[in-house]
């Protein structure tokens, strides 16, 4: 993804992502220690119970096995809360294009630089790094052999998250072109292979951005991420949307 051209940035490190911390700091061993102690697989699994946290990084992941497996994406999800605010909010034909234009865009870019983070960086996933503890230089880190957590660990390094860059991408985007970020909307998922598609979750939002964090949260909770990674992403790829938002789709002036 790092050899193709944006649809809007310049290139697809224009708005890198901070480094994440040293493997011996302070700051790595406490985000260490909460994935460790909040993104483990439980032994039921996949069966349940499930926590609150454990939904949430099921649902956003699809859970393979589980009550969540086939339920609306993260792409499509955004696009659903976007469709039904413009319908709410009596946007044009002209005004809804832009909204979906400046969405999209913002999430393709914000996941492409996302992407080409992880082979800058090249930081080892949480599973790796619970196993492996005993290298890390950190005595605030202890290892767990054969830790494993909740979502299946995806086969690239790990800073920064694709997920996360998502929803920070989509939220800034939505807010700009609302002018807020304070927006009351439900956010729903669906059983994506079943016709017409059932309800499986729904949960209200007072706002975009609390959407994009509990999407960031939920690769916390699934195991696959550090909160660091899930900080830098929401910055970096909101101020993508926010130079799309500058820079494109933008009144024509008159001659």
């Amino acid at each position: 993804m790092g050899d193709v051209e944006p649809f809007g940035l310049l290139t697809p490190t224009q708005f890198l992502p901070v480094s994440p911390p040293q493997l011996e700091s302070d700051a790595y061993a406490e985000d260490f220690n909460e994935v460790k102690e909040e993104g483990g697989r439980p032994p039921s699994f996949p069966g349940g119970p499930f926590t609150d946290h454990h939904r949430t990084a099921l649902l956003w992941a699809g859970g393979a096995g589980t009550p969540y497996a086939n339920v609306t994406s993260a792409f499509r999800l955004w696009h659903n809360v976007a469709r039904n605010i413009a319908e709410e909010e009596s946007l044009s034909l002209v005004e809804t294009a832009r909204l979906f234009a400046l969405l999209t865009t913002s999430i393709h870019d914000s996941v492409q630089t996302s992407h080409t983070s992880k082979f800058i960086y090249r930081l080892w996933r949480p599973e790796t790094a619970i196993d492996q503890a005993g290298i890390d230089d950190n005595a605030n880190t202890d290892a767990e052999p054969g830790w494993v957590p909740l979502l299946t660990t995806p086969p690239y390094p790990s800073h920064s998250s694709n997920m996360t860059c998502i929803g920070a991408g989509a939220a800034r985007a939505l807010a700009n072109v609302f002018g807020t970020d304070e927006k009351s909307f439900t956010a729903t998922w669906y059983a994506s292979d079943t016709v017409p598609p059932p309800v499986v979750y729904s949960a209200d939002h007072e706002s975009f951005s609390s959407l994009a964090q509990e999407e960031g949260n939920s690769r916390i909770w699934g195991g696959i991420h550090f909160r660091f990674e899930i900080d830098a992403s929401l910055e970096s790829c909101a101020d993508i949307a926010d130079y799309l938002f500058a820079n494109y789709t933008q009144p024509r002036t008159p001659h």
